[in-house]
Formats: structure tokens, sequence, C-alpha cells
């Protein structure tokens, strides 16, 4: 099967785009063999703010987790094509529901039998050095890994997918930026526990890969030149 994960930072702009490039999401989806989309960032205004042309595409089931903290802020959705319809789902569902983890739409699970598939938006910790949001990304992080660990115990397989706001190693930054100065110990630590756990499925096919990023500074126009960029939006797979 083929899931396909983006960070979209915006969905309704990017489906405009689509419309123009490919005839519309639908288009999109089948023209890359998509058998379930995980996007991140999708900024909806509200869940009544959801329209057809997003939301019902022939041939996939969408689960939508929209941030109730703010409007038009973080947000996630898979998508899953009618073969790998899920059996269930559940949105932002880390805390108790009313925990402040469970307010941004950072978190979609979907049950496709053979596996649970966690789409999931980490929070950005803010700029150096003040991070103001350090201790929300911590909590999160921690209970990201007691969600999924709980499924493993449980039997199941899990892959989690998304945007993690974390490069994994030092290889997955440019030679340009130090993984050890960019993160706190703390967060780094937070994240090795999760690795410990999981098998980074992107370093495990491609061992040797350099220069392969996701973010590039935008301000600087850094992706022309493939520099001064993070690899933060990756796979994991439950051993």
């Amino acid at each position: 099967m083929r899931i396909l994960i983006w960070n979209v930072n915006s969905l309704v702009p990017t489906v405009r785009n689509f419309v123009h490039a490919h005839g519309g999401l639908k288009g999109f989806l089948q023209e890359h063999n998509t058998d379930v989309a995980c996007f991140q960032e999708t900024k909806l205004l509200s869940a009544e703010k959801l329209t057809r042309d997003i939301a019902c595409i022939d041939g996939f089931e969408s689960v939508w987790a929209i941030s109730q903290e703010k409007k038009g802020y973080s947000g996630t959705v898979n998508y899953a094509s009618t073969e790998w319809s899920p059996v269930n789902a559940e949105v932002d569902c880390l805390g108790c529901g009313d925990d402040d983890i469970d307010r941004e739409g950072r978190i979609v699970l979907t049950d496709h039998g053979s596996f649970v598939l966690i789409n999931v938006y980490v929070p950005n910790a803010g700029p150096c050095p003040e991070r103001p949001r350090a201790a929300y990304k911590y909590k999160f992080l921690e209970a990201l890994r007691t969600k999924a660990l709980s499924l493993q115990d449980a039997g199941r397989q899990v892959l989690i997918v998304g945007d993690l706001n974390i490069a994994a190693t030092q290889r997955d930054v440019h030679d340009k930026l130090d993984r050890e100065a960019m993160y706190p110990k703390h967060e780094k630590e937070l994240f090795d526990c999760i690795l410990m756990e999981f098998t980074d499925v992107w370093r495990k096919l491609h061992p040797d890969s350099v220069n392969t990023f996701t973010v590039w500074d935008e301000k600087t126009s850094a992706r022309a030149f493939n520099e001064v960029a993070i690899c933060c939006s990756t796979c994991r797979l439950l051993r």
C-alpha cells in the first residue's frame, strides 16, 4: 500500500492548486496512487467550514481533527481509500478529552484492521532560547509515546506518521546546523525514547541517505539550494 504524508500548511489553497494541476483533490490522490493520505496543518476555521470538495472525495473516507483552541490553526486529516477504509477512528485522543493536548487538532488515529495509523502534528516549542511551548511539547510527546505503547501492548502494529517537529539524528539536518544545539536536552531525550520503541522506517530503508529534507527556511530561499534545512516529517513503524 502507499501512504502519502504531507504538511500542507493550509489545505484550502492547496486543494485550489490541485484543481489546476490535477483536476481536484481526487485527481491528486489518484495520480499518486494513494491508499491513505495524512495531511498536517490543514488550518480549517471550524468543522462547519468543511466543504464538499475537501470532505467528500469519491472513493475515499476522511477523518478530521480541527483545532478547538484557535480558528485556522493546526489541524490534521486522514483520507483513506475504500479498500483501506478504517474500522474505527479517534481524533485528539492523547489525553482525557478535555485535556489541553486534545484541543488543537493534532491527532487523527485510524484503525485499518491490520494496523493502526497515527497521523500527528507535534507542537513546535517556539523560538530559542525562550521556547515558550516547551512544556506543552514535552507533555504531548510523552502522551504520544504512552498511546502508541498501549496499542503495542494490545498486540497492534502501529504506524506513526506526520510532522514530528524534531529531527531524529544529526544526519537529518543540514551540515550548517547542529541538532544538539537546536533542541533542549529533555526534548531530545523524549524523542529518543520513542525511537527506542519504534523503528525509523526512513532510515531503515535509506541508511546512507543525506541531504534529504522536508523543511527549509523560506525567508532565505533555502529550498532552492537544499540548505539550512531539516527532516522532521517522517514515518515510524512499531517493531
